[in-house]
């Protein structure tokens, strides 16, 4: 580091640290989401009959399949009572809104025109949270009264924006906005034709503000202005296909990073788009006698970036990136910079080609609870055997786990032995060391009768092996990179079928598959066979180790090919065993409550067909999702990481005992 570099984060970055600390700092009467804790999404709620997510954004904000976009905080009314009751109404006319489909077909290249169709949307979206919840009447008219006073009234209407604003003030209660000076005949004209469209429902929205757009584009100068949408209304999004629109954190989506990596948070939002992978192109050699360390927007361009030893020595120069998108793209990163991201429903492309990476696809229906139907065809899943990688370095791998899991290993095979080896007392048998009273009894009084008397008149105890076939899920999605109490919860799903192969060698072994599951979007669902039903237990210590984090978590395909599975088997009595968080996810809105949905029914199935799924999830604590996906009673919640093979060993032991 030369000098000017120890100058700058000795002087300039501690002033400029307290300088974003001052910005993001919560003015006086303001009040922020995360302040208000499980309130806002028990509102929601109520208000809707169904449960909905609360999420923050730093945008206007708007509503997308079960989601609520929220601004991340409310500050100028004046108190923070009011800021609460801004939040409390916003909540509410979000849902109403929802509840009318009010949204935008696409997102307009100009946000004022999407401003625009959330003011025509206002007047029947109050009209119907007044008709439904009267008493929001008076706190809708303390907000309008506290906005008007604080909102900046213009001066003059020419461009869009006065426009807006003076549509706005009108909404609010303010009728004198008509009269503004310097207002053309055409601009009051097209004032009043504004205020009485009130379009009924997104249809109409569409078509009144499409025409009113392209008429005020004609009438209004060409200064654009600036016109801050009312925080009481957010702003139309796209409606999407009716899937959960909330595409994801970067937790949920991104692959956990080691512990000991650093990352950094950025203050704002960032959107997602789609692009195609490019080559860049060859640029002239330049030789710089003063090095300069920088970043860039990465636009898709194939090339090899420079890899940071800590992303914190880069948060001065990413902060100050213009990261206005998100590349979709494959590879892993290097290291994390975390980001709220908002995905615009309608935006997200899914190609119907996939390069399968070998396994012929396999179709499967998806259900979409909204409409009540399945979609057919919409799954494909590629089945194939999970690389192996090194096979003798993963066997290796195995056998270190092995010796270092011995005690544990014992301890769970005597269990097993004991159970699985019980014998049991069965009546009326040809020969044993006792005799069957009943049917002692029942000999003497057939031969009292003069009926043939019957023969079995023993108890014997003899074990009857049940015929059983077992199919363990491995979640291999990037959900599992995360780390839980130090581990790799892939790590810790990897040790764990270890440490039952070790285990069940012998005794419960050719009755059970092992295949681990990931997806990007529903047109590549992986399906990787790492031991397969027949085979010995050396299989899992062949490729188990070499299994690697990636993709997304599509739960209902993985599900309905692994009942497949088991309906071909010829045993009697069949276990689905699901390891993973529980919580369905994937790129193209396969998530919240229409991910659940989807889960639940593929386990509905499973039952239908006579197949058990049972769940195990290492979490810190219970999920709701779990209980919805695979009802009470079928899944286990393991805070611990040290609990998995406990727990996958108790759930084989007491279904191959019955």
């Amino acid at each position: 580091m030369d000098l000017s570099e120890k100058l700058y984060r000795a002087l300039v970055a501690p002033w400029r640290t307290r300088a974003r600390a001052r910005a993001r700092a919560l003015p006086s009467d303001g009040v922020a989401l995360a302040d208000l804790g499980a309130r806002p999404r028990i509102l929601a709620a109520l208000v809707a009959g169904e449960a909905l997510k609360v999420a923050a954004s730093e945008d206007p904000g708007g509503h997308g399949g079960d989601t609520l976009y929220v601004p991340e905080r409310i500050a100028g009314l004046g108190s923070t009572d009011l800021a609460r009751d801004a939040y409390r109404y916003r909540i509410a006319y979000a849902v109403t809104s929802r509840a009318l489909r009010l949204s935008l077909d696409v997102a307009p290249t100009d946000p004022l025109e999407a401003d625009l169709a959330t003011l025509l949307a206002v007047r029947a979206t109050e009209r119907r949270l007044l008709a439904e919840w009267p008493g929001a009447a008076e706190l809708r008219e303390r907000l309008h009264r506290a906005l008007l006073d604080r909102r900046p009234r213009p001066r003059t209407i020419r461009s869009a924006a006065d426009h807006l604003e003076a549509l706005a003030r009108m909404l609010l209660g303010e009728a004198s906005s008509v009269e503004a000076p310097f207002a053309t005949p055409a601009s009051l004209d097209w004032l009043e034709r504004a205020m009485a469209a009130a379009p009924p429902d997104a249809a109409a929205v569409t078509e009144a503000s499409a025409a009113l757009w392209a008429e005020l584009r004609g009438i209004a100068s060409r200064g654009r202005g600036v016109f801050a949408p009312v925080v009481l209304w957010g702003r139309l999004i796209p409606a999407g296909d009716g899937q959960d629109a909330d595409a994801a954190s970067a937790e949920t989506h991104a692959p956990a990073l080691n512990p000991r990596e650093r990352t950094i948070q950025l203050d704002r939002a960032v959107r997602s788009r789609r692009v195609v992978r490019r080559e860049r192109e060859d640029k002239p050699l330049h030789h710089w006698f003063e090095k300069i360390d920088t970043v860039e927007d990465y636009g898709g361009e194939k090339a090899t970036p420079e890899e940071a030893d800590d992303v914190a020595d880069l948060e001065d120069a990413l902060r100050e990136l213009d990261l206005a998108t998100v590349i979709r793209t494959t590879e892993a990163p290097r290291s994390l910079v975390r980001a709220d991201m908002q995905v615009d429903p309608g935006s997200v492309f899914v190609s119907e080609e996939a390069d399968a990476g070998g396994g012929a696809p396999l179709r499967y229906p998806e259900w979409d609870w909204r409409a009540k139907a399945y979609r057919a065809d919409w799954c494909t899943v590629h089945e194939a055997r999970e690389a192996p990688g090194d096979p003798a370095a993963n066997i290796r791998e195995a056998r270190r786990i092995v010796r270092e899991e011995r005690a544990r290993i014992e301890a769970i095979r005597a269990q097993a032995t004991r159970v699985l080896f019980r014998r049991r007392a069965r009546n009326r048998q040809w020969e044993g060391p006792e005799f069957d009273l009943d049917a002692v009894v029942e000999r003497h009084a057939d031969l009292r009768a003069g009926h043939t008397p019957p023969e079995r008149l023993y108890v014997a105890a003899r074990r009857r092996p049940r015929e059983i076939a077992i199919l363990v899920l491995l979640d291999a999605s990037w959900s599992t990179d995360a780390y839980v109490e130090g581990r790799r919860v892939l790590d810790v799903e990897i040790a764990s079928i270890l440490i039952l192969a070790a285990a069940f060698e012998g005794l419960i072994e050719e009755e059970v598959a092992v295949a681990s599951f990931r997806s990007r979007t529903r047109s590549d669902c992986r399906f990787g066979v790492i031991k397969a039903f027949d085979e010995p237990w050396r299989r899992v210590h062949e490729t188990a180790p070499g299994l690697g984090a990636e993709g997304y978590t599509r739960i209902g395909p993985a599900i309905r090919h692994g009942v497949e599975i088991l309906a071909r088997t010829r045993a009697r009595d069949k276990l689905l065993l699901l390891v993973s968080d529980g919580k369905p996810t994937d790129y193209d809105r396969y998530e919240g409550r229409y991910g659940v949905e989807d889960v639940a029914k593929a386990v509905r199935e499973a039952r239908a067909r006579g197949i058990v799924p049972h769940g195990l999830a290492i979490e810190k604590s219970a999920k709701h999702h779990l209980a919805r996906m695979l009802g009470s009673g079928h899944y286990a919640i393991l805070p611990h990481t040290g609990e998995l093979a406990r727990a996958m060993a108790e759930v084989f032991v007491r279904f191959a005992a019955g």
